[in-house]
């Protein structure tokens, strides 16, 4: 049986925050290190295992900080991943948050939490749409969207950690086939489909299980 005392720091998607981990379903807690130099001390200080979990524009963090392989980090998760965001696509985000900001988002977060389960969006997904469109940082946003287009994700960069990545079936942001191309090329990741989940995977019971045995399948 799995520890519950297993911590995941994790690195949300553009334009959320850490709120949206708040009703995760990975078998454990969820918690975040603040950005800048200092956030690779910060794990470390943990002075406990941890694996790290990058969703969506996080994966890049993620994969970044297992690069330097902190001496406490067993491994990374990727959550909704794409290896790039064509340019076109970008540009239609940016074309439609220019014209507004608000309309545009509100329809990113539609298809983001499309498939996350109904009791979650009846509630915790009602409040964290209607915050997330009040409440926004034009300059981080399009930064995250330079990033997602100019960046290809690289799984190497994960050296010897291994890699879960989890992709819903459902996800209408992140093409399921690119992601299992992606993670089919490296020999230290393992790829798992979540049939009913969406592009928000961590909220849906099915990756609870799944999370666990790859931990257990490392000990």
């Amino acid at each position: 049986m799995l520890n519950r005392d297993v911590t995941f720091v994790a690195f949300p998607g553009w334009a959320t925050d850490h709120d949206v981990f708040v009703k995760h379903r990975l078998p454990g807690r969820v918690t975040s290190v603040p950005d800048g130099e200092g956030r690779i001390s910060t794990i470390e200080r943990m002075n406990h295992p941890v694996w790290l979990l990058g969703w969506s524009l996080g994966a890049h963090a993620a994969l970044e900080i297992g690069a330097t392989a902190p001496r406490n980090v067993r491994g990374v998760i990727l959550a909704g991943i794409r290896p790039v965001y064509p340019a076109d696509a970008i540009s239609a985000i940016r074309a439609r948050f220019a014209q507004n900001p608000q309309t545009c988002l509100t329809s990113f977060y539609r298809q983001c939490f499309h498939g996350a389960p109904k009791e979650w969006m009846n509630c915790e997904g009602k409040r964290l749409i209607d915050h997330y469109t009040r409440n926004w940082d034009a300059e981080r946003l399009l930064d995250g969207l330079a990033l997602l287009e100019t960046k290809p994700l690289r799984i190497d960069r994960a050296g010897n950690l291994k890699v879960l990545a989890l992709h819903g079936e459902r996800d209408r942001i992140a093409p399921i086939d690119e992601a299992r191309a992606l993670i089919g090329s490296s020999v230290n990741a393992t790829f798992c489909a979540i049939p009913s989940a969406g592009h928000a995977v961590f909220l849906d019971a099915g990756c609870t299980e799944t999370v666990a045995q790859w931990i257990l399948n490392q000990s």
